[in-house]
């Protein structure tokens, strides 16, 4: 039996696709758009698709059993999802660091000031005429600077 499991993204998809003969399986990132999903489905032959249920599993699924795909949709919110020893995702994690450490959001006039704060706008160089951004300032805290700078990263590896 070959599964294709599809993790979904705003942008992108990574979809693992797994021979439980064989148990051999293969990773593959294409873009979150119908052209995408339908050629995916037709070059690897499914019999069963399983993805999160998120923002365009509704259309993906749709797509899928238009192709007689049997496909599930699995919230992950269900107890069966909440395995022991597994690492989390960092977005949740961060965000709660972020709002940790900025308190009250409301001593910031903008996004700006609070982009400053966390040092993470450009180093400015500005002599007569000439003005250059330069790397960011590294100023405020250093652990939240490296935790939003490990999400972005991991935002632009998998949506890219």
């Amino acid at each position: 039996m070959m599964i294709l499991a599809m993790d979904l993204g705003k942008f992108n998809t990574v979809c693992c696709l797994y021979d439980t003969v064989n148990r051999k399986y293969s990773f593959e990132t294409i873009a979150t758009k119908r052209s995408h999903v339908e050629h995916v489905l037709q070059t690897h032959r499914a019999d069963l698709i399983v993805m999160e249920a998120c923002g365009p599993s509704g259309w993906i699924s749709d797509v899928c059993r238009a192709q007689g795909i049997k496909t599930i949709v699995c919230s992950t919110n269900d107890e069966a999802w909440s395995w022991k020893n597994t690492k989390g995702k960092t977005d949740r994690k961060t965000a709660e660091a972020l709002v940790a450490t900025i308190d009250n959001s409301h001593r910031f006039k903008s996004a700006r000031h609070l982009s400053s704060y966390l040092g993470m706008t450009p180093k400015q160089y500005q002599s007569g005429e000439t003005d250059r951004s330069g790397r960011i300032s590294k100023r405020g805290p250093r652990m939240l600077r490296s935790m939003l700078l490990e999400c972005a990263w991991a935002s632009t590896r998998y949506n890219a």
